[in-house]
């Protein structure tokens, strides 16, 4: 239960993250001009939607801790943090640290986390 609470802290730590990016860089193009795939808004599309699903993902196993769900869960912690490694670039230098640490904790709980139980 404590994994879950940790979890959850991750995921509302790495919405507001990306609340405030989408916020404040929503036209930003000066990291774009490094990566074609950032010239688009298909990557915070991507973001989007990893996130959106690491939330649904993580409700789903909280309202109900069945190996299904879990296995749902660390599938979209690991589609969250590859989202997040091919698109790093994208982000604004200063914001890059936060989103990494929160990829990285979020890959580390689904590495970590006993589905078989």
């Amino acid at each position: 239960m404590n994994k879950l609470k940790n979890q959850k802290k991750i995921i509302l730590k790495f919405s507001l993250v990306t609340l405030c990016f989408l916020l404040l860089t929503s036209c930003n193009s000066s990291e774009s001009d490094e990566n074609e795939s950032c010239a688009t808004v298909g990557w915070a599309e991507a973001y989007a939607e990893a996130q959106t699903e690491l939330n649904e993902a993580s409700q789903a196993y909280a309202s109900d801790p069945s190996f299904e769900n879990c296995t749902n869960l660390v599938n979209a912690s690991f589609e969250f943090a590859n989202v997040f490694e091919e698109y790093k670039n994208c982000l604004p230098e200063d914001t890059r640290e936060g989103f990494a640490e929160a990829a990285e904790e979020i890959r580390l709980e689904a590495e970590n986390r006993d589905c078989s139980s």
